[in-house]
């Protein structure tokens, strides 16, 4: 007992020992931090103040940050007038769009001295396209090709079956024609039953109508024959139990003896019977209360998982409530120096 109270002493010293120096790293870490945070917010309110005063010292010489527009549109070559692609400006191609008005359109002498000097193509009316009334576009130049390349295979086609068939001969004709006879399926001659027979033959067809009787009679013999000598053991066992029971004039005693054994029979039947639907249900049970078991336990580790979390979850939200009360501080602290700091300046 002292020994394993020595042993839980040293264990906890060890413990103890082990926090502490885990604080001190964590206290480390967060003073370093700290500074390097208040490092980077002075030197962020340097750069707001020097780009403040360069912004006093641009607007006390007139210089201004501001778009001039009158100067923009003044200068022929500034974005205004000439957009770049990089500035996420899309050109229009639709040149159809600027309007041209020469100075020969606004006066009658101008637009005559216009229509002497246009060809005379260009002021006679072209005919007017049929096709457009019934929705037909014009083809293109490609569809056209095209159009042209087929009509001349078709042609080519044509020339070459007219001219097989002109070079064809009457021999091939003939040959032709006679392979074609030779794959028709003739049809076979209908049997008719002769009206004149003689009776002497009459009398040769009964005979020979006897003697195929009598064969197949002579070989069903012989298949009946040779199943009888293959079964012959089952019609043997079948008889000598059919002689038994017309032999056996059996007494009472061997009566009640046949009906005991036939009742032990049952008996024996009906308990394995009884034995099989035992053991499936013992089986069956046994099977439910392990997963019984193993749901008890399983829920167990789920209260004890839950628990847990919910204390480490306390714990964190105390650390976290103690730095955000440490950071408060210190921005304080922090807000406060620059104050004094501004308030020197």
């Amino acid at each position: 007992s002292e020994r394993t109270a020595e042993e839980d002493r040293l264990h906890a010293e060890k413990l103890e020992r082990l926090r502490n120096r885990k604080m001190e790293e964590r206290d480390r870490v967060l003073a370093r931090t700290q500074r390097l945070r208040i490092k980077t917010l002075r030197k962020m309110f340097k750069q707001k103040s020097k780009v403040e005063r360069e912004n006093l010292r641009t607007e006390a010489r007139g210089i201004t940050s501001k778009r001039d527009v009158i100067g923009e549109y003044g200068d022929l070559t500034s974005k205004v007038y000439a957009p770049l692609l990089r500035d996420g400006h899309v050109p229009d191609s639709r040149t159809a769009k600027i309007e041209v008005q020469p100075q020969d359109l606004f006066s009658y002498a101008g637009l005559t001295a216009l229509e002497n000097s246009l060809p005379r193509r260009v002021l006679e009316p072209a005919p007017y396209d049929q096709t457009d009334l019934l929705g037909k576009t014009k083809k293109s130049k490609f569809e056209l090709r095209q159009e042209a390349t087929k009509a001349k295979a078709l042609q080519v086609s044509m020339d070459t079956i007219k001219t097989e068939g002109k070079g064809e001969t009457t021999e091939d004709k003939r040959r032709t024609g006679a392979a074609r006879k030779d794959h028709i399926m003739e049809r076979p001659e209908t049997p008719r039953v002769k009206e004149d027979v003689l009776p002497e033959e009459e009398q040769q067809d009964q005979a020979v109508l006897l003697i195929q009787r009598v064969l197949r009679g002579r070989s069903m013999q012989n298949q009946m024959f040779e199943g009888k000598e293959k079964r012959l053991d089952l019609i043997n066992e079948l008889r000598a139990a059919e002689r038994w029971t017309e032999a056996s004039g059996a007494t009472e005693e061997e009566q009640r003896a046949m009906s005991r054994l036939k009742e032990r029979a049952m008996e024996g039947m009906l308990e394995s019977m009884q034995g099989q639907v035992l053991a499936s249900m013992l089986d069956q049970l046994s099977k439910e209360l392990l997963r019984f078991q193993e749901q008890r336990r399983i829920a167990v580790m789920v209260k004890l998982a839950e628990r847990e979390r919910r204390v480490r979850q306390a714990e964190e939200s105390g650390r976290r409530q103690a730095e955000e009360r440490l950071r408060e501080r210190e921005d304080e602290m922090f807000r406060q120096i620059m104050g004094v700091h501004q308030g020197t300046v």
